[in-house]
């Protein structure tokens, strides 16, 4: 089993925005706009949170008219940021039983987008942007969510938040989507961003989910020092707060790290203090991702009766489990079952398990997100541009309008200094003229011939490093073999992410090594793409790292997709997949 979202304890997208920590708060709260704008206006944000929190998140006409009129009060006494929290509110709270409540409540948040963009409002347009993205992931639409979430980021990166809480509560959120899909380099680098935030009050809650989020990145990177270090602060951290559960939670990932380097004396004790603080606190998801590795290493030990104790609280709340939790309790009664002889259940539980690996492995396909990062990148040159357009107009408006004031200039000065004076005044400005461009004119000279030099170095070294490899190649009696070790250098350093691509891969591949992929159909015939694109970089002797930069996919991926060749086409133990497709 695997730390997953839920250990995690990732936030949920409405306290994103309004679960701010408020310190030294009283309990009583106030209805209306008027009620908080009577306070300092640096407390009116944290008063205006506690409000919100107390209005709830259950939707009712009631309350979606109240945070409408209370925006339109705050918009009216020019506090954006208020109004913006009850749009938030608004927005956040409404009904998303069905697929129309889902439209509309997407349809408010382009038309609030669209009116912020409009009046001007970037820190708003960037906030709602940023919960937009979030809405969007959480109905699976990963591509604009992701092209959402990073131009609200670069928004509010430019302009600022509205106070240092919101903005680590943004930037813990981003990660946990990033980290959900997989992206953990860009989950790493939000989390650390978040850390270096500082709040104007201690908070109870901050920094150990920082800490143990960044500890669980560095684990899916296998990573596990790094693991080790954040997740110990995390431990000494939760300890500092006396929270017994957050305690039970770091330990218990900090165990699953010694747990996957295969450390399982370490990682027994740990884990287990997790398990037991998480059903004292009635946490039954984390108890069972706690169970599950226990029950894992109970069958390494080979104790089926120690297995079955985890293993049936595991089932009993396997409904709390994402695809990465399945895996591992499909995994764990194929093992029990195997191990207790019962093979034809054992074939039932390996078919689950093949089930979703492969979905979860479809579930982190990072084309969308690379290509929603490509599309932002394209905006933000195209607004370059656009800037820069109108830069260029201003300029030249500028010297217009500063050549005719010359001129006007001019005109009256003829009518008031005598005619050898204005001649000698022009004569010292047409020469002051000749100079400056004299001047240009010989720096543009030189730069230009800098260039030309500098080109026609790198030609001439170009030109000699070509002459000494056909030296060598006619040297060595290599040269009839240089049409195919071209090709093969195409194929080895092939980036393979689309359709394109691949065809492009296999046209060049059929020209080295002829009618492979149709010996490969008659042998296999059921293989899939993947799996046929896999063997095809096995015969180029690919390393499964290099593999997995080619197909934009994890290394893991590839460990995984190997062992499930091996035993489609039945390979012995003794066998490797390079010396199959050797032969063929």
């Amino acid at each position: 089993m695997s730390p997953c979202m839920s250990r995690l304890i990732s936030i949920r997208i409405r306290y994103t925005f309004l679960s701010i920590v408020a310190i030294g708060l009283p309990s009583r709260t106030h209805a209306q706009a008027d009620s908080i704008l009577a306070f300092p206006e640096a407390e009116r944000q944290m008063r205006l949170d506690s409000l919100l929190l107390k209005i709830g998140y259950t939707y009712s006409e009631a309350a979606s008219s109240r945070l409408e009129k209370m925006e339109k009060e705050f918009e009216s006494e020019g506090l954006e940021d208020l109004a913006l929290m009850c749009l938030l509110h608004r927005i956040i709270i409404h009904p998303a039983r069905t697929e129309a409540d889902v439209q509309a409540r997407e349809q408010l948040l382009l038309r609030s987008i669209d009116e912020a963009r409009r009046k001007g409002l970037k820190r708003g347009e960037g906030k709602l942007l940023l919960y937009g993205g979030f809405h969007a992931t959480e109905y699976g639409w990963w591509g604009i969510g992701f092209e959402r979430m990073m131009k609200g980021y670069d928004l509010l990166t430019q302009y600022g938040w509205s106070d240092p809480f919101h903005k680590v509560n943004d930037l813990e959120a981003m990660s946990n989507v990033f980290f959900g899909f997989s992206d953990f380099e860009s989950s790493i680098r939000f989390f650390k961003e978040a850390t270096a935030v500082k709040l104007p009050a201690p908070s109870g809650r901050y920094p150990r989910n920082l800490l143990n989020n960044i500890g669980l990145c560095y684990l899916k990177t296998e990573r596990y020092d790094s693991a080790i270090h954040y997740l110990t602060l995390a431990v000494e951290a939760a300890k500092m707060s006396k929270d017994s559960f957050w305690i039970g939670l770091a330990t218990g990932n900090l165990g699953y790290v010694y747990y996957k380097m295969g450390r399982y004396d370490e990682a027994w004790p740990l884990i287990e203090t997790d398990y037991k603080v998480s059903i004292r606190m009635n946490q039954p998801g984390s108890a069972a991702n706690a169970a599950q590795s226990l029950a894992t290493m109970a069958l390494y030990k080979g104790s089926l009766h120690e297995a079955e104790e985890y293993m049936r609280y595991a089932d009993k709340n396997k409904s709390t489990y994402e695809p990465e939790s399945l895996i591992n309790y499909y995994s764990n009664l194929y093992t029990y079952t195997r191990l207790k002889g019962n093979f034809a259940l054992a074939v039932q539980y390996a078919d689950s398990l093949d089930l979703y690996t492969k979905k979860l492995e479809a579930d982190r396909d990072k084309k969308i997100l690379e290509q929603a990062k490509l599309r932002v990148q394209v905006d933000k040159y195209n607004t370059n541009i656009q800037l820069l357009e109108k830069d260029r107009t201003r300029q030249v408006l500028l010297r217009n309008l500063l050549f005719v004031i010359l001129v006007l200039s001019a005109l009256l000065t003829v009518t008031w200094i005598r005619r050898l004076q204005f001649q000698r005044r022009k004569e010292a400005e047409l020469n002051l003229i000749k100079e400056k461009n004299a001047a240009e004119l010989l720096l543009h000279a030189q730069n230009e011939l800098s260039t030309y030099t500098q080109a026609l170095v790198e030609k001439n070294e170009l030109i000699q490093s070509f002459r000494t490899e056909i030296e060598a190649l006619e040297r060595s009696g290599s040269m009839q073999h240089d049409e195919r070790m071209s090709r093969m250098v195409d194929l080895t350093n092939a980036s393979i992410l689309t359709d394109d691509d691949w065809k492009r891969f296999r046209e060049l591949f059929d020209q080295v090594y002829p009618g492979f992929f149709i010996r490969l159909k008659e042998k296999m015939p059921d293989l899939t793409p993947g799996e046929i694109r896999l063997l095809a970089l096995t015969k180029l002797q690919i390393t499964p790292r290099d593999m997995a930069g080619m197909l934009g996919i994890s290394a893991d991926s590839i460990k995984k997709t190997r062992h499930r060749l091996r035993r489609k086409i039945n390979l012995p133990e003794d066998g490797t997949l390079d010396e199959v497709v050797a032969m063929i």
